[in-house]
């Protein structure tokens, strides 16, 4: 049973690496294969392979035949839908899922994940109030709505580090992104069922709302009680996921156990009292508490860890009818039924923390604390839990601190004992009207929250959360002992798992202290529309530009720039350029320079160097013409421009024109980075430079603006390669059409991280070059990470 379970879930995974899906006619055959293999008991496991890779396959192929075609991205389109998910209010704009039926690609049942501004509802308002004298106020916004909208497909930045958009997207089921214009009408719910029930959510939160803000902490009662937890502030979100307690404001198994068991103990109660009710409805007490555990999970989103924790609650209600299952079999079921009904979960973090959660809980306490006191039980089980989620953390480059055992310790009991039990008293009391109440609870919540939060502040100063990956990457074999040591913890012998754990932490700290020697490379990576440009010689880092500060959603400093260096196993940055003011290129400035420190500093506006005092930065200085640094005979770089002259002074008034234009070579390999210059500052680098000025690779001005780039700069630089750093269907049009046939016509070969995500160089050693372009490689991310769903038809 273990085993066919495990092949079907494997059957997924496969299809997934695999990064290839068959047509349906081939799927429908290998699942008629299977469903053959199924029948002798030698090639049940193939055949269960093949059964998941084949759902898999429907899944992938369904996605891209619902996806949004090519040819409507980008316009206004009339479709008509409901509001799927609670509203998330950010400033002036809301977010939710809206879910289509009516679309002009004739596709039903789609899931799109749109923004709505403030002036598209008070347009409605305004247009409705003058037909028929109502409106709908913003907490109100739940049901059907025919709207204009305007849509992307569901892309994101591609880069070889940090969180990825696009896997999580898909994960969540998302066919497209996009902003609605205009409301035409707004009605009550007609189809989904998840439409009916965001309508029960968003009433029970409107009606919750008035009472808890008025409490420092009320947002946590929304979360642990409705699953929202869109009004909790970025600080604490951040504080739970440095201390390891996110998974305590995630309705999971805790939560669902703390309502099932409640529910059983009341209708025991009763049931004992009743000889009617033992005798012949004793059997529907255990299916009782699973209909309350699955409305509360309904109620408070239904999300992956819920799923997960009601689907093994399913299981173990059938103890109660003679079937006993194995722990192992009870959670393989789980995640078997999860990843055939929603193969997509496969690219959702929460789902394999949720199910490694559990596997190791049941590692430990399968045999290990079996006899142990509840105080033993407790200290020992999150001491072990660290170290079973150890390798997984690292795995995924998520923060590690071992303060979590001390934070869970305190608040695992916190929570489950006090907390979620208040929290439904606070919410029943103000359903039911009881005011005084739940306002007792809330300032009971709110001091124990404060406590909490106070303490895990000061554990956090005390010891900082890191991120391992940047030790580890590159050398598997050390990940691997890492792994074995954490899971020789978990075995049940406790004086051979000590003398394994020591011999193999040993070999990590022996052969996993010195850093992997890394080649030298730069990337410009996909920040949307802006420029982050990283190079790493060795040890050193070396950026030029940040980014904008927020795209795609995303930060772009913590989820772009910082992941991405501490992969290198840059610890600190050595140089750091910025070309000029705007924000699409000092965005990420801010939240990198107080993460980690810069050596050197360089930026080319107009300003003073007060301005950059506040961040992590040791030396401070203005970019000039003619400055050049070396730090060894294979790394270089000096500053082109701008220059100090009366002419150049004419040119360069503008934030853009006095943007820092540098030329790098690496190993032998030459690239020009120019900001945002325009074609004037182009002819004076002519004038200037002439012949100095040719390179191997240039990073295009302004995104590919036709500002820049002109026919004279392009013959003088004459490089093999240009690179636009642009965004996905941007509104300026970059890289302009004008540029990249200038391009074309001199035989440059181009390159544009909205449709190649970031761009990698790697210089190559001088005996293997014969020729400029074969002088270093270049990796496209997009290509290597193949989002092969994104691949629809058009």
């Amino acid at each position: 049973m273990r085993l066919v379970l495990s092949a079907m879930s494997g059957g997924v995974i496969v299809l997934y690496y695999s990064a290839f899906s068959p047509p349906n006619p081939v799927v429908f055959g290998l699942f008629f294969v299977a469903c053959l293999f199924f029948l002798r008991d030698r090639t049940r496991i193939m055949a269960a392979t093949l059964v998941g890779f084949s759902v898999a396959a429907l899944h992938v192929n369904q996605f891209s035949d619902q996806m949004i075609p090519v040819q409507y991205e980008r316009k206004t389109v009339l479709v008509e839908g409901e509001v799927c998910s609670l509203p998330e209010r950010r400033g002036a704009m809301m977010r939710f899922d809206y879910c289509l039926f009516t679309t002009p690609w004739r596709a039903k049942d789609v899931r799109v994940r749109v923004v709505l501004h403030s002036d598209a509802l008070m347009a409605y308002n305004d247009s409705a109030s003058i037909s028929n004298g109502s409106g709908v106020s913003e907490t109100e916004l739940s049901g059907y709505l025919r709207t204009n909208v305007r849509l992307i497909r569901p892309r994101g930045l591609a880069n070889p580090a940090g969180f990825s958009m696009e896997r999580w997207l898909y994960a969540k089921g998302y066919r497209a992104q996009g902003v609605i214009q205009s409301i035409d009408d707004i009605g009550s719910c007609q189809r989904f069922w998840s439409c009916q029930l965001t309508h029960y959510r968003q009433q029970i939160r409107n009606r919750l709302m008035p009472h808890l803000r008025a409490s420092t902490m009320g947002h946590f009662v929304l979360a642990l009680t409705l699953g929202d937890r869109s009004e909790i502030p970025y600080l604490d979100k951040s504080i739970l996921r440095d201390t390891g307690l996110g998974h305590l404001i995630a309705i999971s198994g805790m939560h669902l156990s703390m309502v099932g068991g409640f529910v059983y103990w009341l209708l025991a109660l009763v049931w004992r009292r009743s000889y009617f009710l033992q005798r012949y409805l004793g059997v529907l007490l255990p299916v009782s508490v699973l209909l309350v555990s699955t409305c509360f999970a309904l109620v408070s989103g239904f999300a992956v860890s819920t799923q997960r924790a009601l689907l093994m609650a399913l299981v173990v209600m059938l103890w109660f009818y003679g079937y006993r299952p194995r722990p192992s079999v009870i959670l393989l079921t789980a995640v078997a039924i999860l990843l055939l009904s929603t193969p997509a979960y496969i690219y959702d973090l929460g789902f394999w923390l949720s199910c490694y959660a559990v596997a190791v809980l049941m590692l430990i306490f399968a045999r290990r604390l079996s006899t142990s006191s509840w105080l033993s039980a407790l200290f020992g089980a999150h001491f072990l839990v660290f170290f079973g989620l150890l390798p997984l953390l690292v795995l995924f480059a998520l923060p590690v601190t071992p303060i979590s055992i001390v934070a869970n310790i305190f608040a695992v009991p916190l929570f489950t004992l006090i907390l979620l039990p208040l929290s439904f008293f606070i919410v029943t009391s103000l359903l039911m009207g009881f005011v005084a109440p739940a306002q007792w609870g809330l300032q009971l919540f709110d001091m124990l929250l404060l406590l909490l939060s106070a303490g895990l502040h000061g554990l956090v100063s005390l010891c900082p959360p890191v991120g391992f990956m940047a030790t580890l990457q590159g050398q598997w074999h050390v990940f691997l002992s890492f792994f074995m040591a954490c899971f020789v913890i978990l075995l049940p012998v406790p004086v051979l798992s000590r003398g394994l754990c020591v011999v193999i932490w040993a070999g990590i700290l022996i052969f996993g202290s010195a850093k992997p020697k890394q080649a030298s490379s730069l990337a410009v990576l996909d920040v949307g529309q802006g420029l982050a440009v990283a190079v790493q010689h060795g040890n050193q880092g070396w950026l030029y530009d940040f980014g904008r500060d927020f795209a795609a959603g995303l930060p772009v400093a913590s989820a772009i720039l910082i992941p991405y260096l501490q992969r290198l196993g840059l610890e600190s940055i050595d140089t750091a350029v910025l070309s000029h003011g705007d924000k699409d290129h000092q965005g990420g400035l801010a939240i990198l320079a107080k993460t980690m420190s810069i050596r050197n500093f360089f930026y080319g506006h107009r300003s003073e160097p007060q301005a950059f005092s506040s961040y992590n930065i040791d030396d401070i200085r203005q970019c000039q013409a003619r400055q050049s640094f070396h730090f060894d005979e294979h790394f270089s770089w000096q500053v082109l421009w701008p220059v100090k002259s009366a002419k150049a002074n004419t040119v360069s008034e503008s934030s853009n024109a006095r943007s820092c234009v540098i030329k790098l070579d690496l190993n032998g390999v030459s690239f020009l980075l120019s900001g945002d210059i325009s074609a004037a500052v182009e002819r004076e680098l002519v004038t200037l430079y002439r012949e100095q000025l040719r390179t191997d690779v240039l990073i295009a001005a302004h995104h590919g603006s036709n500002s820049s780039s002109s026919w004279a700069f392009l013959k003088f630089v004459n490089p093999s390669v240009a690179v636009f750093s642009s965004g996905y269907l941007n509104a300026f049009g970059h890289p302009h059409p004008e540029v990249v046939a200038r391009m074309k016509a001199m035989s440059i070969e181009m390159y544009d991280t909205a449709q190649d995500g970031a761009i990698i160089f790697r210089p190559k050693s001088s005996q293997v070059a014969q020729s400029r372009r074969e002088q270093f490689d270049v990796v496209r991310h997009r290509a290597v990470q193949n989002h092969f769903w994104l691949e629809a038809k058009d």
